[in-house]
């Protein structure tokens, strides 16, 4: 198996939908950054493109915590718990894999 890793957010969704659509395994991992991109908004619109592109897509939230230079606060526990519900709601992955 061969595994693609691409960074920094340059691939579109249209991309990814290709991507997808020819049978390859595509996952999404977002970094969730207080005050950048935590809001339940924010949230629902990044789980909402990856149920374009496929319901099945595995989603992954990764929880930022500060670091060097960047000192906003760590991504809160209760969003994480947040953002677990509003996947279960949206995206299949999980429920097929027997996660959720």
């Amino acid at each position: 198996m061969t595994y693609l890793y691409v960074s920094n957010g340059y691939m579109t969704l249209e991309a990814l939908r290709m991507l997808r659509k020819a049978g390859m395994h595509v996952e999404i991992v977002n970094l969730v950054i207080t005050g950048v991109n935590d809001s339940e908004a924010c949230l629902m619109d990044i789980i909402s493109r990856c149920k374009e592109i496929d319901p099945y897509v595995p989603l992954h939230f990764t929880r930022y915590h500060a670091a060097y230079k960047f000192s906003s606060p760590a991504f809160r526990l209760i969003a994480c718990v947040v953002s677990w519900i509003l996947v279960k709601e949206v995206l299949k992955y999980g429920k097929r894999n027997g996660i959720i």
